[in-house]
C-alpha cells in the first residue's frame, strides 16, 4: 500500500504541520467535498446494468458510450465493447450543470454518493495503489484528497475483497462480449447492445428484471396493479 499504516499515520499526525498533510485518517472521504467525483469513471456493462436495473432506470441515464482510446485505458478498465462505429467503453454519466458524477449529492455542503452501496468498483478502490501478485495497481491519485490516507488491516482486507469483485465482474463482462459477438449479426448499434446486455444480465446473472407497466386502459382512481 502507498500510505502509512495506522501507527505511522498517528506519528505523522503529531509531526510539525509543514512536514505533512494536516491529518492522516483511514477514512478521508468523511472530510472531503467529493472532489474525485469529477474524475472520469469507466465501468463495465455488468456494473452499469446492475445500477440501471436496481434503480429501475434506462442504461442511457447511467452511462454514456464513448470511443475507446487505448492510450487512456487503465489497469482496472474493462475490455472495450465492439460496436458498428468502433470500440467503445462506458463512462459514468455526468451532470451537465456541475460536470461531476450525476449521482453525487450535496449534503450540508459536503459531496456524498447517492448510490454508495452500488458505486462502481473503481470508485471503491480510489485512490489506492496496491501490489497484487507482483504487479503494481494504480487507481487514481491522492492529489485530489484534502486529507492524507493511512491504512489498516481492515482497509486492506476490504480493498482486496473489492478487487476480487472487480475481477469477477470483468470475467462476466468477457462472457457477455463473447455472447454479443455471436448474437449481434448485422445490428451492432449501441441501442442493440444496450438491449442485449440487459437481457443477458437478467437471464445469466439474475439481475432484477426491468419494471413493466400494466396493459389495458385504467379508469381514473382505479388501481394500476
Amino acid at each position: 500500500m502507498n500510505m502509512p499504516n495506522a501507527e505511522e499515520g498517528e506519528r505523522r499526525n503529531q509531526a510539525p504541520g509543514a512536514l505533512h498533510k494536516a491529518v492522516y485518517t483511514s477514512n478521508p472521504c468523511a472530510f472531503c467535498a467529493g472532489y474525485c467525483c469529477a474524475a472520469r469513471v469507466i465501468l463495465s456493462t455488468v456494473e452499469a446494468q446492475r445500477l440501471a436495473l436496481t434503480l429501475a432506470l434506462p442504461l442511457k441515464d447511467i452511462v454514456d458510450a464513448v470511443v475507446f482510446i487505448a492510450a487512456d485505458a487503465t489497469q482496472v478498465d474493462p475490455p472495450p465493447i465492439p460496436l458498428a462505429d468502433g470500440d467503445h467503453v462506458l463512462q459514468l454519466a455526468r451532470s451537465l450543470e456541475t460536470q461531476s458524477c450525476k449521482f453525487m449529492m450535496k449534503v450540508n455542503g459536503q459531496g456524498r454518493c447517492g448510490v454508495y452501496a452500488l458505486r462502481p468498483h473503481v470508485c471503491a478502490l480510489y485512490p489506492y495503489q496496491m501490489e497484487i501478485d507482483g504487479e503494481r495497481l494504480n487507481v487514481g491519485s491522492q492529489k485530489r484528497c484534502p486529507v492524507g490516507w493511512m491504512t489498516t488491516d481492515g482497509v486492506e482486507d476490504r480493498l482486496m475483497e473489492r478487487y476480487q469483485l472487480l475481477m469477477e465482474d470483468h470475467a462476466q463482462e468477457r462472457k457477455l462480449l463473447d455472447a454479443w459477438a455471436v448474437h449481434s449479426g448485422t445490428d451492432r448499434s449501441w441501442r442493440a447492445y444496450a438491449a442485449f446486455s440487459q437481457a443477458w444480465t437478467v437471464e445469466t446473472l439474475g439481475f432484477p428484471a426491468p419494471p413493466t407497466l400494466p396493459t389495458g386502459r385504467k379508469r381514473l382512481g382505479q388501481a394500476m396493479w
